[in-house]
């Protein structure tokens, strides 16, 4: 049985059949991921994954400055279904692009995840997990439910 390690740097084969745009595309997201020290053979997948994602948005995108971006019926005039494929494969892209660090919300996610907790309790109220402690607040005093309820008769 062998075991595939995967180190930083190594860079991912180029799936075939790519087009050229493509081939850039992809070279410049592996650039990209191997100057930032990311880059591992694991990638490939989510990497794969963008490339078909970003053809079918370009494409798309091709579409509708050939067609337009609507397009009239004898009832109605509708937008052109290539914008629905350019934002659901945009919305692909994007997610890709998260997933390999590639976006400042990716880029802050993954240092996040590098760094170790230096005060375990202020890391889990900032996780979400302290906001009960917030959320609950305490009861008033006798004293102020009694002046409280002296002013309400009074009126």
């Amino acid at each position: 049985m062998t075991i595939n390690v995967d180190f930083p740097g190594e860079v991912p084969d180029k799936p075939e059949g790519l087009t050229p745009a493509q081939r850039r595309e992809w070279d410049l997201i592996v650039q990209d991921l191997n100057d930032a020290g990311t880059l591992k053979h694991c990638d490939r997948a989510v990497l794969i994954q963008y490339i078909a994602a970003w053809r079918a948005c370009e494409s798309a995108q091709e579409t509708l400055e050939r067609e337009g971006y609507t397009f009239t019926t004898p009832t109605a005039t509708k937008a052109h279904p290539a914008g629905d494929i350019a934002v659901r494969f945009s919305r692909i892209c994007i997610d890709c692009l998260n997933a390999l660090g590639l976006t400042p919300a990716g880029r802050r996610r993954l240092r996040l995840a590098d760094r170790k907790p230096v005060n375990a309790k202020l890391e889990r109220f900032l996780a979400g997990s302290g906001t009960k402690h917030i959320a609950s607040t305490p009861k008033p005093r006798r004293r102020a439910r009694k002046v409280a309820e002296a002013v309400t008769d009074d009126e």
